[in-house]
């Protein structure tokens, strides 16, 4: 009889505990989408942003915007890599606890100017 008990118990908190992750805090999920500030970390892992490539994420893939969408690919295809290796070596100056304070915050406005260079380039996309 115990067992029955400890384990419908078991069963009844594993299963609160799914359903509380996953849509509670008003935003869908615990650990919050954009910069919204909900969720578990906030908007974007440790406070960060969410989406580097901003006009990636036009919507519809037919007509102007799938020709739209794929001159900005094109035009920030060097930037994006850019971005992509100095997110990891920012992650792996961010864990080593070495780094300094002003080392990471010159990585992270390096990324900030990459974001609006890859802004200004979809903007002007926008505009044509």
């Amino acid at each position: 009889m115990k067992k029955i008990v400890i384990g419908s118990l078991l069963a009844v908190g594993l299963a609160s505990g799914i359903a509380y992750a996953h849509g509670n805090n008003g935003n869908g999920h615990m650990m919050g989408y954009g910069n919204s500030g909900y969720g578990m970390m906030g908007g974007g892992m440790m406070g960060g942003r969410t989406f580097d490539c901003p006009g990636a994420a036009w919507s519809g893939q037919t007509g102007a915007n799938a020709e739209a969408n794929q001159k900005y690919l094109e035009q920030t295809s060097e930037l994006r890599k850019k971005m992509h290796d100095l997110r990891f070596d920012y992650m792996e100056a961010y864990r080593n606890p070495t780094t300094t304070q002003e080392s990471l915050a010159n990585m992270q406005q390096e990324m900030d100017d990459l974001r609006k260079q890859m802004f200004e380039i979809s903007k002007g996309l926008r505009t044509e």
